[in-house]
């Protein structure tokens, strides 16, 4: 089963990341081959509960990154 996720954050040796339901779930740091950060979209797929293989997917991180900047963006505005 493939599903995509957001790195949420990080704590200790765990990566936190979050599905579109919000539900959460830890993978040791060690797991992941390529370098990762907060805010990354991954897609992760599972044999069962547990993750056999991940990729880094560039354009939705992107995207999700822009969305939020013009999100803060509107925010700031309505402030002034």
């Amino acid at each position: 089963m493939m599903k995509k996720m957001q790195i949420d954050r990080f704590e200790e040796n765990f990566v936190i990341l979050a599905d579109d339901d919000m539900k959460t779930m830890d993978i040791p740091k060690d797991f992941f081959s390529f370098a990762i950060h907060e805010g990354d979209i991954l897609e992760i797929e599972f044999d069962g509960a547990k993750p056999v293989s991940a990729r880094f997917l560039a354009d939705e991180t992107e995207a999700a990154k822009a969305r939020t900047k013009s999100l803060m963006e509107r925010l700031k505005n309505k402030k002034r």
